[in-house]
């Protein structure tokens, strides 16, 4: 599970509030966002995204990402 510091990273990236939250609120309002900002089914790039976003969504949450030539990666890019 993510840290409160890397939650809170997280929250401040998405623009979530944070403050007075519990650990749990947190993760659950950060799977939220991350639903309603990121379509599982749409290529999202990771440009513009912190690796703590893309280690939560890769590690913790259920997002698969590839690179351009359909193989798998992990949040840094490196091939599985």
């Amino acid at each position: 599970m993510a840290s409160r510091p890397e939650l809170i990273e997280i929250c401040k990236e998405l623009k979530i509030e944070y403050k007075n939250k519990t650990i749990e609120e947190l993760h659950e309002d950060v799977r939220k966002e991350i639903d309603k900002k990121f379509d599982i089914k749409i290529k999202v790039g990771n440009k513009g995204l912190s690796e703590t976003l893309l280690k939560f969504m890769s590690e913790e949450y259920d997002y698969v990402f590839k690179d351009k030539n359909g193989n798998l990666v992990n949040y840094r890019g490196e091939k599985i």
